[in-house]
């Protein structure tokens, strides 16, 4: 496998003007090779919008998917296959920003570059996910790079894709915590670099998961796993987001690699 090759797949689902905007606009910016780049859109009709909001040459393909947040992840982890380096990115996505200080960050300089890394990094230790900080806000930010048992938040995040239906969520919402723990469970760890955050709109943005999402769903999801997994995960219900948030434990804190 080779970490320059890899994919970037975009899911996205009544956003084409949001996606033309945002994340194809920064993708572009950085200098991302549109050949490099799917978007997975829930039926024909979407397609077709997309064709027309995307700019010519900006992206590689459309693809007809499947509707539902967790349903378009697992029909992603179908279609490309075994081994596929995948950097899955939602279609909000305004920018990547990278820590400077506890006070600074800037867009990062070289994104393609950073992704290359993270790649190389998990070809180099056999950990097949990773991911950035959830919050852009440097104070909390770091320069580490951690093994342990932590959010990989799903609007940014690769993977060595694995077809397994294992490794398929279960979930709508909560589905990023889910593959989180199943990527954990199965590697012992999962890498996040914790210099690296993006900027959006978690769930303001008109369009995507908002339009099904409702409150008892989400709350719904955040107990299941908290079920699921006693061992690695609670229930947080004093998120500033006012939504049911899940706090995760790693059981092997202790052996924990921070590069």
């Amino acid at each position: 496998m080779n970490p320059d090759q890899y994919k970037v797949v975009i899911p996205s689902y009544q956003r084409a003007g949001t996606l033309a905007k945002k994340t194809i606009d920064m993708l572009g910016r950085h200098g991302i090779d549109p050949a490099c780049i799917s978007v997975v859109v829930a039926d024909d009709q979407q397609a077709a919008e997309y064709k027309v909001a995307l700019p010519q040459g900006s992206y590689s393909e459309i693809l007809v998917g499947v509707p539902g947040m967790g349903a378009v992840r697992n029909w992603i982890q179908q279609y490309f296959a075994d081994d596929d380096l995948l950097w899955c990115v939602d279609d909000d996505i305004a920018e990547l920003f990278e820590r400077v200080d506890e006070k600074t960050k800037r867009p990062v300089e070289d994104l393609h570059g950073f992704v290359v890394g993270a790649f190389k990094k998990c070809l180099e230790t056999g950990f097949k996910l990773w991911g950035i900080y959830p919050v852009l806000n440097p104070f909390f930010m770091s320069d580490k790079t951690t093994t342990d048992l932590r959010y990989i938040i799903g609007c940014c995040w690769g993977c060595v894709n694995r077809r397994d239906l294992a490794f398929s969520v279960t979930l709508d919402d909560k589905e990023d915590f889910e593959r989180t723990i199943k990527y954990y469970l199965a590697d012992n760890g999962v890498l996040r670099f914790s210099s690296v955050a993006p900027a959006t709109n978690y769930y303001g943005e008109p369009g995507g998961m908002q339009v099904e999402r409702t409150e008892g769903r989400v709350t719904k999801s955040a107990n299941l796993l908290v079920e699921r997994y006693p061992d690695l995960c609670t229930l947080n219900l004093t998120k500033k987001s006012g939504h049911a948030e899940i706090r995760l434990k790693d059981i092997r804190i202790k052996g924990s690699v921070f590069f």
